[in-house]
């Protein structure tokens, strides 16, 4: 789960920096991450009545990580 990876990462990232820096309001929200967090535990449970639904949830939580975020871009 890579999300799970990500989400960690950002917030030691955050946590290594003062509260007042920039990187805070580039990377400062998780709702991408806790919303995928939620469809991949959604599909997890949904695999065991329908393996079809369970695999939209999947990919859509793929398809959710191919939208760039253009938090940072905005700030350079």
């Amino acid at each position: 789960m890579s999300g799970i990876g990500f989400l960690i990462l950002k917030i030691l990232i955050l946590k290594n920096h003062e509260k007042t820096d920039s990187i805070h309001e580039m990377i400062g929200s998780h709702k991408k991450e806790y919303i995928s967090l939620a469809i991949y535990s959604i599909g997890i449970g949904l695999a065991f009545i329908h393996s079809y639904i369970a695999i939209i949830c999947f990919m859509g939580v793929a398809l959710v990580w191919f939208l760039p975020d253009t938090r940072i871009e905005r700030k350079n």
